[in-house]
């Protein structure tokens, strides 16, 4: 199970890094064309990562985790709550 929990943690922080990195991103210079491009880059960051959460590896590993920690409020259930 730790392995698991692991695994729920490390996906966690690579989220958040990629948000963060999503809100740094700023426009170049002030056209249109460079705002369209900062849209375009962020909407692949984050289509990207969709496309890793939806994956089936992810779902099983997080329907463990929460099977297992079913009624308790530890921070490893939190940690669960917040991928759905």
């Amino acid at each position: 199970m730790e392995t698991y929990e692991a695994s729920l943690e490390s996906w966690k922080k690579v989220i958040q890094e990629t948000l963060s990195k999503v809100k740094a991103l700023k426009i170049e210079t002030r056209t249109s064309s460079s705002e369209i491009e900062m849209w375009r880059s962020k909407s692949a960051i984050l289509s990207t990562l969709h496309q890793q959460l939806i994956r089936k590896e992810i779902n099983i590993v997080r329907d463990l985790v929460k099977k297992h920690y079913e009624g308790t409020t530890g921070i490893t259930n939190q940690a669960v709550q917040e991928f759905e």
